[in-house]
């Protein structure tokens, strides 16, 4: 028996594996898309490895959007999780004082 109720695959190239492992041993899956990685065709078992991911993580909006019109992956699956950075965690600034210094350098206004 395993022990695992969740694999997340980090990458749409890599989900035949967990695929074939969600058939072997009923584990779920999620897949993270990323937009340059599904902005072309997918094989049969990519695409089939996408519908079948109980939830993809797209990066963006745009992603979310090819997912859907050009890999027909429901709409009700695909939930976005943008990649960020904190300003806050880079210099241990407060956010305010890092926009400025950035306006600054930049001579940017607004």
């Amino acid at each position: 028996k395993n022990n695992y109720d969740l694999i997340v695959c980090c990458h749409v190239f890599l989900s035949p594996v967990v695929f074939f492992m969600n058939k072997i041993f009923g584990i779920k899956y999620i897949t993270i898309a990323y937009g340059i990685d599904v902005d072309r065709n997918l094989s049969w078992i990519r695409r089939t490895c996408l519908k079948n991911s109980c939830k993809v993580v797209a990066i963006s909006r745009s992603t979310k959007e090819i997912l859907h019109n050009r890999h027909n992956v429901k709409q009700s699956k695909i939930n976005i999780l943008n990649p960020c950075i904190l300003l806050n965690d880079i210099n241990n600034s407060p956010q305010e004082e890092m926009m400025g210094k950035l306006k600054a350098k930049y001579s940017l206004h607004g």
